[in-house]
């Protein structure tokens, strides 16, 4: 049914809003089975192959990739845009279902090197389906797999650049506490008090759970020959 709506949605023969009010004012059996699958119709698919690829990752919970998604900053020689089947614009992750003939057409084929390409430049990872990904249930299972992992590790690498900048940004502060005179003893638990910019970054680095990794910087800078008797710890 969903599949079927995507279609008729696709060809311009209705709309999902219309398809709604259509279910609301109208009673007849199985009526309630196509409520319940017009709420999992989007709009923007270009094959019922790409929508039984969105159906598959929701059935096993992956859900929130954007239909038909833009990639901005990119687009083909000709001026047309650069458009992935189903993205996760904030993990860049990018999901295309390749059908027969993006092997056996060659232009085809060369622009999708081409995308993916340019694409993988940019960030992205661009995950492959073919008809074997959807054949049975262990393939789909083994598709969900790997599309989870893809999130998760970007996901990490997200977090991991976050944490980067924090160190980065409390080591800085550090230095800079530093090379004004403040001793060091008056860079513990006193240090929170300094005003609602340092409580915020000390508490985030805390959060982010990459105290250890400040405290070791601090070590090292501290472990630096004295510039002058400002330097000197008591």
């Amino acid at each position: 049914l969903v599949e079927l709506a995507e279609s008729q949605m696709r060809h311009g023969r209705t709309t999902k809003e219309k398809l709604a009010v259509f279910l609301e004012g109208n009673s007849f059996r199985g009526r309630r089975k196509c409520q319940l699958a017009l709420l999992l119709v989007e709009s923007g698919s270009d094959s019922p192959k790409e929508t039984e690829l969105r159906l598959c990752l929701l059935s096993y919970g992956l859900s929130g990739f954007a239909v038909g998604y833009v990639v901005s900053g990119i687009s083909f020689e000709n001026g047309a845009a650069v458009t992935l089947d189903l993205a996760d614009p904030e993990l860049k992750i990018g999901i295309e279902y390749d059908g027969d003939h993006h092997r056996t057409d060659k232009m085809q084929w060369r622009r999708d090197v081409w995308k993916r390409r340019q694409l993988e430049s940019m960030g992205w990872t661009i995950v492959a389906v073919t008809q074997l990904d959807l054949s049975d249930e262990p393939h789909r299972a083994a598709l969900v797999m790997n599309v989870a992992m893809f999130v998760r590790v970007n996901r990490v690498i997200r977090c991991v650049a976050y944490a980067g900048f924090l160190v980065e940004m409390l080591s800085s502060r550090l230095e800079r506490l530093i090379m004004s005179g403040c001793r060091i003893g008056d860079l513990a638990h006193p240090m929170l008090a300094r005003g609602p910019v340092w409580r915020g970054a000390v508490s985030s680095a805390f959060d982010e759970g990459i105290a250890g990794s400040v405290f070791m910087r601090f070590v090292a800078f501290r472990s630096r020959p004295a510039i002058s008797s400002r330097f000197v710890v008591p």
